[in-house]
């Protein structure tokens, strides 16, 4: 009976003792790197307007890279949509192709 006592005893303070120890046992929260950016934040491509259509837009940035963007029903246009003219193409979150752009105003014209 006794050795029944000292069994139950180390079972109950093995049990306790790891309880503490979880307690104290700090779980790091989760962190957002410093370069990523909220996917909320407003992003903005300036280029010439190379190619539009009803639903889309491609501008060429002045480092030769090329961006298209969808043209939805939400999309402001401020000026003109003429091709070679410079633009600037306002987009919620990261660059992909398509993004559905937000906004595009003109901002030099084409001759």
């Amino acid at each position: 009976m006794l050795k029944k006592k000292y069994v139950i005893t180390a079972f109950v303070l093995v049990v306790i003792l790891s309880q503490a120890i979880t307690a104290c046992v700090k779980t790091p929260e989760p962190s957002t790197p410093l370069a990523q950016a909220p996917a909320n934040a407003v992003s903005t491509k300036t280029g010439v307007l190379i190619d539009a259509s009803m639903h889309t837009a491609t501008i060429q940035a002045p480092d030769g890279s090329t961006y298209t963007f969808g043209i939805g029903d939400g999309t402001e246009y401020e000026g003109s949509k003429d091709l070679g003219e410079t633009v600037s193409v306002s987009y919620d979150g990261e660059y992909i192709a398509g993004t559905v752009a937000i906004s595009i105003i003109t901002l030099d014209e084409a001759d």
